[in-house]
């Protein structure tokens, strides 16, 4: 599959050199569309409200406690696509100073190997 490229640290359309705006396809992109889906708040896109992340489960959650309804979240996020993604696996990381979760997720889009990496 073939889209449009949104820059992971801005989430900003990408023009190159020659005024065109950047493209993204293979694995690249499977990482994108898995990013897009995890960084979207569920209800937050009025075409489909039920696309993306239930937060809700996510912030606020005391850990490690919570960390099998944050797992459950995140599985439910993947359930709700339309493409075909199975999560070879999920990590995550509970930064309490900073109070940051690192979700790592290795996983495959439609038989495209992914690997993503975010910060709530």
């Amino acid at each position: 599959m073939k889209s449009l490229y949104l820059d992971p640290k801005t989430r900003d359309l990408v023009i190159d050199g020659r005024e065109t705006l950047q493209m993204v396809e293979g694995a690249d992109e499977a990482a994108q569309h898995l990013r897009i889906l995890l960084t979207t708040r569920m209800g937050e896109w009025f075409l489909n409200i039920r696309h993306g992340l239930d937060h809700g489960e996510i912030l606020g959650q005391k850990m490690p406690a919570a960390e099998n309804q944050i797992r459950a979240a995140v599985y439910d996020a993947v359930k709700q696509d339309s493409r075909d993604i199975r999560i070879q696996s999920l990590d995550l990381e509970h930064d309490a100073h900073a109070r940051t979760l690192t979700i790592r997720i290795t996983a495959t889009v439609d038989e495209t190997f992914a690997a993503v990496e975010m910060q709530l």
